[in-house]
């Protein structure tokens, strides 16, 4: 009787600990296209920001269209490291590996932009890069404490 008691209590605690172990917020909520035009209004950029296709935006980083639910992405072109991506990945596990691409796409700028822009190289050092749960945020600009704000305010 006390090895099931035993038993008991002790399947009630993992079940505890599995219920509270969360999923680094995948069950949170965001409204993308808010967040798209609070970092694209938020703070000034250096040059005009165009917004980018879907199909495009993907093939830039490195996603597979079946992570996807959405993306919006804005970008000042060729001339400037500037850019904004949200995504709304499928999963937690689809959000990780865009979250990686994401990080990926950073790298291959600075090398880019080393020997051509080199002037974007501060703004690529400081670009702001979160995932939480379902969801992938960049932000590539010269006031990239003002985008961390919000982005911050909206993974909250």
């Amino acid at each position: 009787m006390k090895k099931l008691i035993s038993l008991m209590l002790l399947a009630l605690v993992c079940l505890t600990f599995v219920s509270c172990g969360g999923n680094n917020g995948a069950e949170i909520k965001i409204d993308t296209a808010a967040l798209t035009e609070g970092l694209l209004t938020g703070q000034e950029y250096t040059y005009k920001m165009e917004q980018i296709d879907e199909d495009i935006a993907l093939s830039l980083y490195s996603v597979e269209k079946a992570d996807v639910v959405s993306v919006h992405m804005y970008s000042a072109g060729g001339v400037s490291a500037e850019e904004i991506a949200v995504f709304e990945a499928v999963s937690s596990e689809a959000a990780d590996r865009i979250l990686k691409s994401a990080k990926l796409r950073i790298e291959t700028q600075i090398e880019s932009f080393t020997d051509y822009v080199p002037a974007e190289i501060p703004k690529l050092n400081n670009a702001v890069v979160k995932g939480k749960g379902n969801y992938v945020v960049v932000s590539v600009s010269p006031n990239y404490t003002k985008a961390a704000e919000v982005i911050n305010d909206f993974l909250k």
